[in-house]
């Protein structure tokens, strides 16, 4: 008597059975479809070896190829570049390290002071022992000059002796490149410009459309005055390489994209253009902009087609 409410649940109707029936009925129908239909309907393989070919063949292109044209010999570690660093196994995040170490004037002369690179370990420091070659540090590699440096806490000014280290570099055989039309391959192998200052040179020279002088490069982020007088002397300027902009007819988004113009010129200029119509020299500038800034975006601008 205890379990007449479970006798309850299982109590249908005609309804409800004939329907529970019909259900079953169609999973049976299922299941039997579920195994004859592959009998009869075979499912054809599909062939993926051109595919795979395919892929594969995409892989290997994004893969970095080496020019064969280079042949590593053993190298000074203060002056090697940075492409024979990553073709003899050393990470390119290493080798940021080791060229911007070089650069702000440290001075590799023993197998310690690689091992002493950050990132750097000894898997890849075992691998570079056969290619390197300290050179004995020259007592004319440091030069003494005396300048005045201002103290702003006795507000006086004082004479102090500082030390600029050189570190003594072999030319490498490179021809002059054209700044203008090269890419970061060669500008790498320039002394003083590693992988990620080439990378600004390329994206300032985009904005600028071209440079017209190579102390232009002075204007790119990161690049010290010393570096600049190592590299200016591989660098030159093709004149007609450089595109300019026709200032009546470029919009105020191409205006305020050149780094010599700026939002705040080109909103001048829009103004002013809107109001007494088109330019037709320089001088039609002046009131907006000052001399020296004027000068330099000259070379840029174009009145006529």
């Amino acid at each position: 008597m205890r379990f007449e409410w479970l006798n309850g649940l299982f109590d249908f109707s005609r309804k409800e059975r004939n329907g529970i029936l019909i259900l079953l009925s169609i999973i049976f129908l299922l299941l039997i479809l579920r195994i004859v239909l592959p009998i009869f309907m075979p499912v054809q393989k599909v062939d993926v070896t051109k595919w795979n070919a395919e892929v594969n063949q995409f892989l290997l292109a994004q893969e970095v190829k080496i020019p064969d044209s280079i042949r590593v010999v053993p190298f000074d570690p203060n002056k090697v570049d940075s492409l024979t660093l990553v073709y003899l196994g050393v990470p390119a995040r290493v080798v940021g390290y080791w060229l911007n170490y070089r650069r702000k004037g440290g001075v590799i002369r023993d197998m310690a002071g690689v091992a002493r690179i950050y990132g750097m370990t000894p898997g890849v420091v075992e691998k570079l022992k056969g290619y390197l070659i300290f050179d004995k540090p020259d007592r004319h590699s440091v030069a003494f000059k005396k300048v005045n440096v201002v103290d702003n806490n006795l507000d006086d000014v004082k004479d102090k002796v500082v030390v600029e280290r050189y570190v003594a570099k072999i030319k490498p055989n490179l021809s002059s490149i054209e700044l203008n039309g090269a890419d970061s391959l060669s500008l790498i192998r320039i002394p003083g410009i590693g992988p990620v200052l080439a990378s600004r040179i390329i994206r300032y020279r985009k904005l600028l459309g071209g440079f017209y002088t190579i102390d232009q490069l002075r204007e790119v982020y990161g690049l010290r005055s010393t570096n600049f007088e190592t590299l200016a002397p591989y660098l030159t300027i093709d004149p007609s390489a450089f595109a300019n902009f026709n200032l009546n007819f470029s919009t105020f988004q191409e205006l305020c994209r050149h780094p010599y113009v700026g939002y705040k010129l080109a909103k001048k200029i829009m103004r002013l253009r809107d109001q007494k119509g088109k330019f037709s020299y320089v001088a039609d500038l002046s009131l907006l902009v000052g001399v020296d800034s004027l000068n330099r975006l000259k070379p840029y601008l174009r009145f006529s087609d």
